[in-house]
């Protein structure tokens, strides 16, 4: 518990207005994602999933970034999540 009480806080995934940080730009049709990031974090992995899947089904190390864009992936088809690397 002591070593999970020091690991840097989960990305922010949503606006101050709590909306969900994630649009379908550039291209109108592709998944782009965007977080805050956590102070001291190393990197984050990004996990998608069909919508009606009840488990995570495929996950992308995406490095030291806050934003993250899949081409060609309907944002209503997918559910996205994304941690600390």
């Amino acid at each position: 518990m002591a070593v999970l009480a020091l690991a840097p806080p989960p990305p922010v995934v949503v606006t101050t207005r709590g909306a969900p940080t994630i649009d379908r730009r550039p291209s109108g049709y592709d998944a782009h994602l965007r977080w805050t990031a956590s102070p001291g974090a190393a990197g984050y992995r990004v996990f998608w999933r069909n919508a009606w899947a009840p488990d995570w089904q495929h996950d992308v190390l995406a490095g030291n970034v806050t934003e993250y864009t899949f081409p060609h992936m309907n944002i209503d088809d997918w559910v996205f999540g994304s941690r600390r690397g």
